[in-house]
């Protein structure tokens, strides 16, 4: 009896040894794929409308000029400055000469803004992205033995974008964005001797969200309205009801701005090289006939009124009936 039990025990210790169950599970870094559109509307409106008098006189004892030899009536533009498109009325009677100036100008733009970087980075390492440029700007200026010189950096502007994703599970991505929107504004410029410093527009926007692969994120409501009116004149003779309008200036000018950025992640994975397209695929230059006859720049195979197949094509075309 006791053998018998024995004999059970070494082929239980037997089989317990026999099975190992491999529970590591080895696995890439998880990489992440961020598409941003980035839009912007910008409407500018100025509008200026002024006159300005000037008037000479023979002496300074009689006639249009008694008492004073010279007339200057300027009514600047404080917002703008003269922008142009001014037209001169002059009257010149016995050697007395008065001449009157309007300027009016008035203009509308709109400017459009997009881009649509894709940046790819591993989860939990960070990747930034730039379309834009870099502009010397003054930074500080040396003098010796009197003379003076300026040192230079470089002011990147465009659009960036700084991210940082986390896979948190299947699907799951925890993303910190930072969008940067930056713009040349000439309208702001400093001149000092004979360099131009230009003023910088920014937009930034930054923010930690939690989104699944394929959701998107809206930062939209980034509008921006600045408007400023300036009017002057000749005191007292300005606030005339109807006659007031001869002897004063209006500058006026409005800006509005409206961004708007959608952010996408996505996990990524890998793709056959087949489905990958190029830019410039199935592109040929246009032969010189077409060049110099036509002016096309690049070779057009078939046309709607002219239908032709395409040369050296091989592959099925037509409809399949099953």
């Amino acid at each position: 009896m006791h053998s018998s039990v024995t004999t059970t025990s070494q082929a239980s210790d037997s089989s317990a040894v026999s099975k190992v169950i491999n529970s590591l599970m080895i696995r890439g870094l998880d990489q992440v794929s961020l598409r941003v559109t980035i839009s912007e509307i910008r409407r500018d409106v100025l509008k200026q409308l002024g006159v300005s008098y000037a008037g000479l006189g023979p002496n300074a004892s009689g006639g249009f000029g008694s008492g004073v030899s010279a007339l200057n009536i300027t009514n600047p533009f404080a917002v703008n400055g003269a922008l142009g498109n001014s037209a001169t009325i002059g009257w010149t009677m016995g050697g007395e000469k008065l001449t009157a100036t309007l300027n009016a100008f008035e203009q509308e733009g709109v400017s459009r803004t997009l881009a649509e970087p894709t940046v790819t980075a591993v989860s939990g390492e960070r990747a930034k992205f730039l379309a834009g440029g870099t502009i010397p700007i003054p930074a500080s200026e040396n003098c010796t033995s009197g003379v003076c010189q300026l040192s230079f950096v470089q002011q990147p502007y465009g659009v960036t974008l700084n991210f940082t994703p986390v896979v948190l599970s299947q699907g799951r991505i925890q993303l910190r964005v930072a969008t940067e929107v930056t713009d040349i504004d000439y309208s702001k410029q400093l001149n000092i001797g004979n360099t131009s410093i230009p003023g910088f527009r920014t937009r930034k926007n930054e923010t930690t969200v939690e989104l699944p692969s394929g959701g998107s994120i809206v930062s939209a409501g980034l509008i921006s309205t600045q408007s400023a009116t300036a009017v002057t004149g000749l005191p007292g003779l300005m606030n005339l009801p109807v006659l007031g309008s001869l002897f004063r200036s209006r500058d006026y000018q409005r800006q509005e701005t409206e961004l708007l950025i959608i952010v996408t992640p996505y996990i990524v994975h890998a793709v056959d090289p087949k489905e990958i397209s190029r830019p410039d695929q199935n592109f040929t230059d246009a032969s010189d006939p077409q060049g110099w006859f036509l002016g096309r720049v690049n070779r057009i195979y078939s046309s709607s009124g002219g239908l032709r197949p395409m040369p050296n094509y091989t592959g099925r075309v037509g409809f399949i009936t099953d």
